[in-house]
């Protein structure tokens, strides 16, 4: 089994695409996580492989849970799926709502070829798989219960 972490990034009611090489389609930033690492460094470090900005990763659950040198609590993400890639196989994939702290993006061009900044009312007219659509339909609705 493959681990994924993925980000619907935000900025100003705004939901951020890349345009990625390989596929010609849509979707919201992510990766797979390497083996010497957790979910929420490899959201982070696909950030900024990928575009580059930084973010606060919200946690869905707002659990004040305390760090101690044992234990690291990870932030809680706003959905969970499994799913199967055409080449790949079978895969978890742990999507985040995150908060970009700017819009100057650098976009990894060996992967990426475009990015845009849509509102929630574009996300049906993109060219993206159905389920992502639907769950970014989502993603903004939890985005708006929270503050900027």
């Amino acid at each position: 089994m493959r681990y994924i972490a993925t980000a619907f990034i935000f900025y100003k009611n705004k939901l951020l695409f890349v345009l990625h090489k390989k596929s010609g389609l849509w979707m919201h930033v992510g990766g797979h996580v390497e083996a010497n690492e957790n979910i929420e460094e490899a959201l982070l470090r696909e950030i900024k492989e990928e575009i580059n900005i930084p973010v606060v990763v919200l946690d869905t659950l707002n659990l004040k849970t305390k760090r101690t040198n044992l234990v690291r609590p990870l932030k809680h993400p706003f959905f969970i799926h499994q799913g199967t890639h055409l080449v790949r196989g079978k895969y978890t994939a742990f999507d985040y709502v995150c908060i970009a702290k700017s819009t100057k993006i650098k976009l990894k061009e060996d992967e990426l070829l475009d990015y845009k900044w849509v509102s929630k009312s574009e996300i049906k007219k993109l060219k993206a798989y159905k389920y992502l659509k639907d769950l970014a339909i989502k993603a903004f609705e939890y985005y708006k219960t929270q503050k900027e």
